[in-house]
C-alpha cells in the first residue's frame, strides 16, 4: 500500500470517528469540558493547570525524543541535521500549540456566553425583586390612604347633629315601625340615620297611595323631597362615601399571596356602616342621586349585611341585582363589568 493510500485510509477512519462521535448522546470529554467552564465548586484553575501541565509534558517528551533521535544512530535520512531537527520540533509542536490556543478561544467564548446568561438571570431576578418591592410600597401607600379615609368617614358621621321629632309605636298615628313617641330632641352621630330613615318613610307614605305612580317613581319623588330638606346633612356623607368606594375600586393593588383583593377592603368599609346607614344607601341608590353608587353596591355586595324586612316594601329589594346581597352572584357581576370595560 502506497503512502498516499495509507493517508486516505487514515483520513477516512478519522472522519468516521468524528461523525460517530458527534452523533453520540454523550460526547466523549463533554462532562470534563462542562466542569471546566462551569465547575460545581470553586473555579477552573485546577483544570487549566492540568491542561498546561499536559501540554508541557507533551512538548518536553517530543523534545527529548527528538534529541535522542538526533544523537543516536537512528536516523530516517542521511540529511539529518540541526535544521532538520528544528523543523521536526516545530512541525510537531506548532499544530499542538495552535490547537491549545483554539481551545482556549472556545473556552473564552463559552465562558462569556455563560456570564451573559447569568447576568440576564440576575437581571430578571433583580427586576422581580424590584417589582415585589414596588408592589409592597404601592400596597402600603394605598392602605395608609384607605385607613385615613375610613377615619375621615367616621369623623363625618360622628360630627352629624340634627334636631327633629320622633314618633312612638304605641301611638295610633305611627305610620311605620321606626317611629317613636313625638318629641323634639337632638340626634348625634349614627343615631341621625334612624331619624333620617323616619323622615324618608314619612315622605314615602305621602306617595304610597298614589296609584298613578309606580314604586320607582314613588321612591324618586319621596327621596327628592327628603333630599331637599336634608341635603345639607347628608350631602357630604354620600359624596365622601362614594369617593371611598371609588378609591378602592380604582386604586386597590392587584390581589396576590400577600395582598387581599378589593372585596377585603370593601368588607372593612361595609363593617363601618350601621343598619340605618345601609337603609339610606339602599334608597339613595334607587334614585337618580345614586345611580353611579348602585353599580358599586352590586359589584362589591355592599348590602350583604342588609337587615331583613327593613325596607319600606319587600318588593323594593327586587330593584337591585342579586349580587348586591350575595357574594357568589357578585363574582358573576365582576366578570360582566370586566367584559364591558374591555
Amino acid at each position: 500500500m502506497s503512502a498516499q493510500q495509507t493517508f486516505l485510509v487514515v483520513l477516512a477512519c478519522v472522519l468516521v470517528f468524528i461523525f460517530l462521535w458527534l452523533r453520540s448522546d454523550k460526547i466523549v470529554g463533554q462532562t470534563w469540558f462542562e466542569q471546566l467552564i462551569d465547575p460545581e465548586k470553586g473555579d477552573t484553575a485546577g483544570s487549566f493547570y492540568k491542561i498546561l501541565f499536559a501540554a508541557l509534558v507533551f512538548a518536553l517528551t517530543i523534545f527529548i525524543a527528538a534529541v535522542l533521535l538526533f544523537t543516536s544512530d537512528l536516523k530516517f535520512t542521511d540529511n539529518w541535521a540541526p535544521g532538520t531537527f528544528g523543523d521536526f520540533i516545530g512541525g510537531v509542536l506548532n499544530p499542538f500549540l495552535t490547537f491549545l490556543t483554539f481551545l482556549g478561544l472556545l473556552v473564552t467564548i463559552v465562558l462569556q456566553q455563560h456570564e451573559i446568561r447569568e447576568a440576564r438571570k440576575d437581571a430578571k431576578e433583580l427586576e422581580f425583586v424590584q417589582k415585589k418591592q414596588m408592589a409592597a410600597q404601592q400596597r402600603q401607600s394605598f392602605e395608609a390612604t384607605f385607613f385615613q379615609m375610613l377615619t375621615v368617614h367616621n369623623t363625618i358621621v360622628n360630627s352629624m347633629d340634627v334636631r327633629g321629632s320622633r314618633y312612638s309605636d304605641k301611638s295610633s298615628q305611627a305610620p311605620n315601625k321606626y317611629r317613636l313617641k313625638a318629641t323634639n330632641q337632638e340626634y348625634k352621630s349614627r343615631d341621625c340615620f334612624q331619624f333620617f330613615t323616619n323622615e324618608l318613610h314619612q315622605f314615602y307614605d305621602n306617595y304610597a297611595s298614589d296609584n298613578d305612580l309606580d314604586e320607582v317613581e314613588k321612591i324618586n319623588q319621596s327621596y327628592s323631597h327628603f333630599w331637599l330638606k336634608h341635603q345639607g346633612d347628608l350631602g357630604h356623607y354620600f359624596r365622601y362615601l362614594f369617593n371611598v368606594v371609588r378609591f378602592i375600586d380604582e386604586n386597590a393593588p392587584p390581589a396576590d399571596d400577600t395582598t387581599p383583593d378589593k372585596r377585603r377592603y370593601m368588607k372593612l368599609l361595609r363593617a363601618q356602616l350601621s343598619d340605618f346607614e345601609l337603609l339610606m344607601i339602599f334608597y339613595n341608590c334607587l334614585t337618580n342621586y345614586g345611580e353611579d353608587f348602585k353599580r358599586y353596591v352590586e359589584q362589591y355586595t355592599l348590602l350583604n349585611n342588609f337587615p331583613p324586612n327593613m325596607e319600606f316594601k319587600p318588593e323594593h329589594k327586587l330593584f337591585f341585582n342579586e349580587s348586591a346581597y350575595h357574594e357568589a352572584s357578585s363574582d358573576h357581576a365582576d366578570t360582566v363589568i370586566q367584559e364591558i370595560k374591555l
